[in-house]
Formats: structure tokens, sequence, C-alpha cells
């Protein structure tokens, strides 16, 4: 789900020049499985079209997305995406993460243009 949030994120960028952050989906800790079909999106899921696929199978993640650096324009040019499991049932809480660095901190090419 982390690389559908990403697919998601660099699609709405590339059209309209930012990131959008959104609150857990679900809403609340993670804890147990959460019926697909009840869940309520966030507006900034529903504005870059992220949501579960598949309608039969519960979700055991919360998921959510915080954004970078903004620009003037109050734009923002990086995120940070999380998931946050209860998988097992053991009272262990397992996270993975997806960090995309704000792009005015992405290495630029170094060489210099040149007219040849």
């Amino acid at each position: 789900m982390l690389s559908a949030i990403r697919t998601a994120e660099e699609g709405y960028f590339a059209e309209f020049g930012e990131y959008v952050a959104f609150n857990s989906v679900p809403s609340g800790p993670p804890g147990g499985p959460t019926p697909v079909n009840k869940i309520e999106y966030p507006e900034g899921a529903k504005t870059i079209g992220w949501s579960f696929d598949d309608q039969s199978r519960p979700v055991w993640c919360r998921y959510a997305v915080a954004g970078g650096s903004v620009t003037e324009n109050g734009q923002a040019q990086g995120f940070t995406a999380e998931a946050i499991c209860y998988i097992d049932g053991d009272g262990v809480l397992m996270a993975w993460g997806l960090v995309r660095p704000n792009r005015e901190s992405v290495a630029q090419d170094p060489t210099p243009e040149t007219d040849m």
C-alpha cells in the first residue's frame, strides 16, 4: 500500500506540483482488522485518488502521509508515508515508512552545461 501511495502522490505532483498530506486511514490506532467498506477516507487521500483496492479483505495497518517543506505558494515539495500495523495479534506494532525528500534538497547534476 505504501507503493500505491507513492504512485498516487507522484502522479498528483506531476500534474499539480505538490504532494498532499492526509490523516490516518483508517482513523484511530491500529489494533484489529478494519473492514474496508467501513473506512472513511480523509480529504487528502481522496484528492490524490488513493484507496484500498480489495474490498473483500480487512485492513490491518493504519496509513498516513505528512507533507515536507512548502514553497512560497504553500505547495509541499516532499512527503513521508507511514504504515503502522498490528498483524499477528502479539501486541507488538510493526512500522514501515517511505520518505520522498523535498525536491529542493535533491542534488542536482554538478556538471555545468557547456556549448560545444
